[in-house]
């Protein structure tokens, strides 16, 4: 609602789309977590070195730290048409100072 009323009506959907990208972001970061905890567990130190080698896997890998720059480009667009001072990290305990914001919340769990 904030954001809507400082960049005006025509961006009355952004918002929304930063959610669903953050959605989506945090649901690949999921997935990411588990291979890397199928990599750790389920594989043999031999299997696990081949895999790690892998290029589809490291591309991945650079994939999800690409997903996670956006999300915080996205926490910075919305810090900076906020006003939120740039010391400020996107954390809980600083909630209060995005305005209670609630994509910064999800960005929070990223």
């Amino acid at each position: 609602e904030i954001l809507c009323r400082i960049v005006g009506d025509e961006f009355v959907n952004l918002p929304g789309v930063y959610s669903l990208i953050i959605s989506a972001v945090e649901n690949d970061l999921r997935r990411g977590i588990k291979i890397a905890d199928c990599l750790d567990k389920k594989l043999s130190s031999k299997d696990r070195t081949i895999v790690v080698k892998s290029r589809k896997l490291c591309d991945h890998i650079c994939g999800l730290a690409e997903y996670v720059r956006i999300v915080r480009s996205i926490a910075a667009t919305i810090g900076e048409l906020l006003g939120v001072n740039k010391n400020i990290d996107v954390k809980e305990s600083t909630l209060i100072e995005w305005n209670d914001n609630a994509i910064i919340a999800e960005v929070i769990i990223v």
